[in-house]
């Protein structure tokens, strides 16, 4: 598949789904007498194989973002290829969900992706070609580079700024994973829509990002005071349980995706007490605003440099 000049890899199928909206019409006599179409929109939801060497082909998007519109300009089409011998090129595409980041060593990297084509909107409604085009044609030049995918293990950390001997960071704790970690962006992406047209864009309206994992190793005094119910520093109803840290995921050796959260605090968290059960269950952590200097920072996702 291909768009905005990138070629994707898909680790299963791709699904292409038209979707529509109707209103009904009724009668007093009949009842519901027909449908008529309010909306068209065509979706391709696929799980990336995570070539690590073009962030803007997964996460185009960033909090900068917001109340933004997101549909490229000039518009980009959607190209699918089918093993076939079938090309099938979608009109004017945007990228609707972007892949949770799966930072791990046995799964990966990404989660599902989807891109929306919202239809040529220079020509008629109903044109022949105002949605998509379906003709033969050989698979295109290949570009999948598996030495770009990368797969390593992964770390935690938390990080005190500053707060180590001469004004160094200091890592206050690093987590290990049971199972890795999962971000999500919680990019919330809303369609713009008009009446004589339905959808003609697609805006950025949320974010609302969480990591989350099951770690290996915490005491039970150590995960619960993360939430900081009690004690000297414990959160007020009302109040913020930020803890002041910076929260780090890196690659434990090698290049990867690296994810900052520049203070973090814990949402949710469990413990489990079992003969077969670990110890700990989920946990989630989001990150908050720091402004330093007039600048602003919540989160960042930086995918590697290749030489």
């Amino acid at each position: 598949m291909e768009f905005n000049s990138v070629k994707y890899y898909s680790e299963g199928a791709i699904t292409l789904t038209p979707e529509t909206s109707m209103r009904d019409i009724t009668s007093s006599m009949w009842g519901r007498v027909q449908k008529r179409m309010t909306d068209k929109i065509i979706t391709v939801s696929f799980t990336p194989m995570g070539m690590l060497n073009n962030q803007a082909a997964y996460w185009p998007y960033t909090v900068a973002n917001l109340g933004a519109t997101l549909a490229p300009n000039p518009s980009k089409d959607i190209t699918i290829w089918a093993a076939s011998g079938v090309k099938i090129v979608l009109k004017a595409g945007v990228i609707t969900q972007c892949p949770q980041l799966i930072l791990a060593a046995d799964k990966g990297p990404f989660g599902p992706m989807t891109l929306t084509a919202i239809g040529d909107l220079t020509k008629a409604t109903g044109a022949a070609d105002c949605m998509h085009v379906i003709s033969s044609a050989a698979i295109a030049s290949h570009a999948l580079d598996l030495s770009k995918i990368l797969t390593p293990g992964y770390k935690a950390e938390l990080i005190h700024v500053g707060g180590g001997e001469g004004g160094i960071d200091e890592t206050e704790y690093t987590f290990e994973s049971e199972e890795g970690f999962n971000f999500d962006g919680g990019f919330a992406i809303t369609p713009r829509k008009t009446n004589a047209y339905g959808t003609t864009n697609f805006k950025l309206t949320d974010v609302n990002p969480k990591l989350t994992f099951k770690p290996y190793g915490p005491i039970e005094t150590q995960a619960l005071a993360w939430l900081n119910l009690q004690g000297a520093s414990g959160t007020k109803i009302g109040g913020a349980n930020t803890l002041g840290r910076k929260l780090k995921v890196s690659p434990v050796d090698g290049l990867g995706i690296t994810l900052e959260f520049a203070d973090c605090q814990l949402e949710s968290m469990s413990l489990v007490y079992g003969m077969n059960d670990p110890r700990h269950g989920d946990y989630a952590f989001s990150p908050a605003l720091v402004i330093t200097n007039g600048v602003a920072s919540l989160f960042t996702v930086t995918f590697p440099t290749f030489a």
